[in-house]
This record gives structure tokens, sequence and C-alpha cells, in this order.
């Protein structure tokens, strides 16, 4: 084995047709869970205090299945250290190399704290499923992933304007003076469109309609309410996003390698300055870390992260170099892929 030679990377782009898959509406499929439709993270939790800090909801055993975060203390370690941080109302899809569906509630939280045993300084690694609605969720109040409903506000119509009568001249006008006309204001009824929407509690642009009618042939201004603005596009349409990735296709799976000797032993292809955007496997050496201990790791998968470095974006020779100063660091046993498993 080449002692010196550790980490064996292509360092030429090269333009491979083909790449990820299109967006399917059928969302993504992640440790046993399918159809899931949000942002997937990794997050990444240091074991400052011997005090986990996570409440959990839902179980296999439970109405609510899937496993959903209910509390976070402020002095535990998930809530002092977790990168990017942890928020009530997210769903835990795994822990570690351990994924949690099917668990019943009690097997979630052995689960969750065997992996948190250990000495202090140890990084629990988290994957979770970040919706829509947590984005939504600005006070972090959110429990058992409802939102908060703010009901609608109803404007209040202004006073009708009193009539606009000129006051008379003392004395007589003379015939070639004209003469004031009197101004009268009549309240018009809402259209029946309007009144429709007022009794289902949307908020219209408009509000109530006067009509100015003189006997001089004043011109009528009439105030006609907008179309209401189409809905947002659902996220199956949308697809499932990861790490500036979206409309991806297949499985994602999160990869532990450990750092068994000094090579790593892996090429790859892609990258943003070429042909083929997409970071995927070219090649596994069977002498490298990769191989001994990267089980799961396959030819032809797509690597979305390392450790917690997002790779969208990044060129051919930033994603060697992203991979080569996570495998090189001193005090780094292990290094994480968080990799996409195209669908056959």
């Amino acid at each position: 084995m080449n002692q010196s030679s550790w980490l064996s990377i292509s360092l030429e782009p090269t333009a491979v047709g083909g790449g990820v898959g299109s967006g399917s509406s059928e969302g993504l499929s992640h440790g046993g869970y399918t159809d899931l439709h949000g942002e997937i993270l990794t997050v990444t939790v240091s074991k400052v205090c011997k005090k986990l800090g996570i409440a959990i909801d839902g179980g296999a055993n439970t109405k609510q299945e899937a496993i959903i975060i209910r509390e976070i203390p402020p002095d535990g370690s998930a809530a002092k250290t977790a990168t990017p941080p942890l928020r009530i109302g997210q769903q835990i899809l795994q822990v570690e190399n351990t994924s949690l569906y099917g668990l019943r509630h009690k097997e979630t939280v052995m689960a969750i704290k065997a992996a948190f045993e250990g000495p202090i300084n140890k990084t629990l690694t988290f994957v979770i499923l970040n919706t829509q609605e947590d984005n939504d969720d600005t006070d972090g109040a959110q429990e058992q992933g409802h939102p908060h409903e703010t009901p609608p506000v109803i404007p209040t119509p202004p006073d009708p304007l009193p009539h606009l009568v000129p006051e008379t001249a003392s004395e007589p006008a003379p015939e070639f003076q004209q003469q004031p006309t009197r101004v009268q204001l009549r309240k018009k009824k809402r259209p029946p469109e309007i009144e429709q929407r007022m009794r289902e509690k949307v908020v219209t642009a408009g509000l109530d309609e006067f009509i100015a009618v003189a006997s001089s042939d004043l011109p009528s201004r009439h105030f006609h309410t907008p179309p209401p603005p189409p809905p947002p596009a659902s996220s199956q349409e949308t697809g499932v996003s990861f790490g500036g990735y979206a409309n991806l296709r297949g499985e994602i799976l999160t990869i532990p390698v450990t750092k068994v000797n000094k090579k790593l032993g892996m090429a790859i292809d892609g990258g943003a300055n070429t042909k083929q955007v997409a970071i995927t496997i070219r090649q596994i050496t069977p002498d490298g870390s990769a191989a001994v201990s990267g089980m799961g790791l396959k030819v032809g998968q797509q690597i979305l992260q390392v450790n917690s470095r997002s790779l969208h974006g990044l060129s051919h020779s930033e994603v060697v170099s992203v991979i080569k100063s996570a495998f090189e660091g001193i005090n780094k046993t292990t290094i994480t892929f968080i990799v996409l498993d195209p669908p056959e």
C-alpha cells in the first residue's frame, strides 16, 4: 500500500453524459420513508454536557407515526451546538446510521440515547426533514407540525361622506353667473362576488364603493377589485430539495467513512465547470478507506454533501479540495458523505 498517496481523486474534469434525473411528483425516499416533501438536512450535535435536550413525539405505535421534535431545552447539547440549529416541528429520519422508520416510541428513545452515550466532545449526526411549514414558523412555537393560523383582517369601511351642498349666496345671483350644482352622494351596493368574498373572510383590495351623482352629469368612478393571486405551487410539483439541489430523484443515504489508513481511495467526475454538473463516483479502489469502511458507497452515486459542506455549485477542483480537507483533518476519524442513490 502506498502510504504517501492517501487520496486518489481525479483532478481532470471529465465530461460524461447524463446527470441527476428530473424531478418527480412522488418525492424522495430515505431510510425506509417514502414520498417525503421538503428539505432534508444533516445536523451535527456535539456532546458538551451529559444532557442531549430533545423531547420527541410519535412512533410506529402511535397515531402520529412520524418522529417529531416537541421541545428543545436551552441547557442541552442540542440547543447549544446543533449545526444547523434544530427546531420544534422538524421530523427526525435518522440518528447516526440508524433509520427511525418503523420504530416504536420507546425504541426511538433508546436509539437516540444509545447514540448519544459516550465521552464528552463526541459528535452525533441527525438527518432531519425540514418542511415548508417549518420555514414559515418564525417564532419557534409550533407543536405537532401545525402552523399558527392568523385570522384574516377585514377592513372597516369609511364613514359615508356628508352631502356636499354649496352655500347659497344671500344676494340673488346675476343672470350671467352659473348657478351652483347640488351634489348628492349615494352608496353603491356591493357586487355579488364581493359579498361572497366578505362572507368567506377573504380580504379584498377594495372598500365600500361610492358613486357621485350630480345633476350636471358628473362622471362616475368605479373601483374594481383585482383578482386574487394564484395559489403557490405544491411541494409535489416542485419535488424535494437538499443542500441547494432541487428536483432530485432516488434515495438519499448518509454514509460514514472511517479513516482506517491515509488513502481515501475514491475517484469522481463532474463539477459546475463541466458538462456533467452532478458530482458522481467514478471509481472506488479496494485498498482505500472508502472501500474498507464506507458500507453503501457505490460507483454511479451522486455526492451531495461532505460533512456539513454542500457541493452544489462547486467546480471540479473545489470539490476535490473539500473532500481532501475533510479527510485530512488532524482530529477527524470519520467523514460523512450524503449521496443520492439513483433509481434502477
